[in-house]
């Protein structure tokens, strides 16, 4: 993924930066979670973002969802709108076959 590619090279003196590699088992599609561990909420990654990307299978939503369980989620395409989340704590995810990456609010309440 050229995308995990130019956030590491963004973040490359950043020990914290996590990227987590990963298959949506909603539609098969190879994805990477970005985040920085210091700042977001681990907890709230694995329950509302990794848990129901990795488990939840797509039998009752549209092929193209890509469903998590957190109410506030927005879409960038362009990496100072990314940069800027993962420095605020929010996760991004960047789906293979996507132009756009999905920002999930994983930071400390």
């Amino acid at each position: 993924m050229d995308n995990v590619e130019e956030a590491r090279s963004l973040f490359y003196d950043t020990p914290d930066l996590v990227v987590r590699h990963l298959v949506i088992q909603q539609t098969k599609s190879q994805a990477a979670l970005i985040y920085l561990s210091g700042i977001t909420d681990s907890k709230t990654i694995f329950n509302h973002v990794l848990s129901p990307l990795i488990f939840e299978d797509g039998r009752d939503h549209d092929e193209e969802d890509i469903r998590v369980s957190l109410g506030h989620i927005k879409e960038a395409s362009t990496w100072p709108q990314i940069e800027s989340a993962i420095l605020n704590g929010e996760s991004v995810l960047f789906v293979d076959g996507r132009t756009e990456a999905f920002i999930y609010d994983t930071s400390f309440s």
